[in-house]
């Protein structure tokens, strides 16, 4: 293994961040751990809460057999009067280790709280704190096993590098969060990628992907929440339920030069919704997201195909179809009549909320983390 110098690591970690804006434990009481006053990053072998900005690494695999914490390492941080910090550093170093909560037993406090092997601001609220604008970074450290791997709720995004999040029910859960991704893998969860918007108060979660795989997910690869923001460059979203899926409500997603290829049902899927009349006095205007999806490789030479989402005759619920007519690019009119995976359809009749040309007709190199 190469050891970068403490400056070297520093360098590449903010150049990235400029881009973007104990095997066999019982029960596992977390220890609470503070950042070392020597210039050394602060060692890891347990379950763990860390309330103090500073470097941190890993120097064991953890598998806790039951925790009462929501994340086996929490990331709580507060000053010296115990008050909630809203800016700060924080670096984790995973060193190649996993946190593997396969086996874990834990008992939610309140429905719908998930296990994460790495939690951010747990149990924030936007009625409750104000946002936080953490520079923190994540390197080298895989996370499998958990109800979600990564969670991160109004942190302000982050770095991530070389991080693997699989078998978990979403690999990376953020809340008006998000970050930069670079060279990792979110492989084999339920849900891949969740970043979520809300759009009354905060806006959405602003994230950078840079050479990922996200592949083999059972749902989708990427959801691009309301209010949210992706920028996806020379990565492979492959194998999934549906690749990308895109919210109405002011999301932006922009896909280029990478392989969008043998996901289930849609590639690139964007929501769409009419105008909704209630009544007089209440309507609800049209909306419909957009997605910028050139360069890329769909899986066919010929590039992307259309498919139509529909509700059914039966009134059974949703049923996909190819339509009568391929759609179209919205600017340069070309059918998208390949055999590649499928785009979704504007509101416009015949023509697609996705743009999709020109595209590659062969597999791009040097595409997705190799691992």
């Amino acid at each position: 293994m190469v050891h970068e110098t403490d400056s070297s690591r520093d360098r590449s970690r903010r150049a990235f961040m400029g881009t973007i804006g104990a095997t066999g434990l019982g029960l596992a009481a977390s220890t609470s751990v503070a950042a070392s006053s020597d210039g050394d990053p602060t060692p890891i072998d347990s379950p763990t809460v860390i309330e103090e900005p500073g470097e941190y690494e890993l120097v064991a695999d953890l598998a806790p057999e039951e925790l009462e914490q929501s994340g086996c390492i929490v990331v709580d941080l507060r000053d010296e009067r115990g008050e909630l910090i809203n800016r700060g550093e924080f670096t984790l170093y995973g060193n190649g280790h996993t946190i593997d909560l396969t086996d874990t037993e834990f008992e939610p406090e309140r429905s719908r709280q998930r296990l994460g092997g790495l939690v951010f601001n747990p149990g924030r609220r936007w009625n409750e704190l104000p946002e936080t604008q953490w520079e923190m970074a994540v390197d080298d450290l895989e996370i499998r096993g958990g109800g979600s791997g990564i969670s991160s709720r109004l942190a302000g995004g982050g770095a991530f590098t070389d991080v693997t999040l699989v078998d978990n029910g979403v690999g990376f859960d953020s809340y008006v969060s998000g970050g930069g991704f670079r060279n990792c893998v979110v492989a084999e969860n339920d849900t891949g990628i969740v970043l979520g918007g809300d759009t009354e108060v905060w806006g959405g979660a602003g994230s950078a992907f840079e050479n990922c795989t996200i592949r083999s997910n059972g749902g989708p690869g990427i959801v691009v929440g309301a209010e949210s923001q992706a920028q996806i460059e020379t990565s492979r979203i492959v194998r999934n339920r549906n690749g990308i899926l895109a919210a109405a409500q002011g999301s932006s997603t922009v896909i280029e030069r990478s392989h969008i290829c043998h996901n289930e049902e849609y590639g690139v899927y964007g929501d769409a919704y009419p105008e909704l009349v209630v009544d007089e006095s209440e309507s609800w205007p049209a909306q419909e997201a957009r997605v910028q999806a050139i360069d890329n490789y769909w899986g066919a030479a010929n590039g992307p195909s259309s498919l139509e989402r529909r509700w059914s005759d039966q009134d059974t619920g949703y049923e996909y179809v190819a339509p009568d007519e391929p759609f179209t690019d919205s600017e340069t009119g070309r059918p998208a009549d390949g055999d590649g995976d499928a785009i979704s359809k504007s509101l416009e009749s015949g023509v697609s909320n996705v743009r999709f040309d020109p595209f590659h007709e062969g597999p791009l190199e040097d595409v997705g983390a190799q691992r």
